[in-house]
């Protein structure tokens, strides 16, 4: 029997928690929307969210406030990533205190 320990109390953000939709207007940068609904009473809401857009060894973060106040980026084009191929996203939910 394998028991798995979770010291950090780390929790898995479902997907329809979170939607994050491409677009890529004529002319411009890809770039990205998100929609939220997370389960904030699970989270801490002084907890800050981040959404990392990779591909390959190339990254881009963005910091979207905390959990209690959620503040979408003025600018969520991702021109410093590799594009050749699908961009991938995590989103990191982190308790700084």
């Amino acid at each position: 029997m394998q028991r798995t320990i979770n010291h950090t109390g780390r929790r898995k953000i479902e997907s329809k928690e979170v939607q994050i939709h491409l677009h890529e207007k004529q002319g411009e940068k890809l770039a990205f929307d998100v929609d939220f609904s997370l389960d904030v009473q699970s989270l801490p809401s002084k907890a800050a969210i981040y959404i990392e857009a990779y591909r390959n060894n190339t990254l881009q973060r963005f910091c979207f406030g905390s959990v209690g106040h959620i503040k979408k980026p003025d600018d969520l084009s991702l021109d410093q990533l590799d594009l050749s191929g699908p961009v991938l996203f995590r989103i990191r939910i982190v308790d700084e205190s």
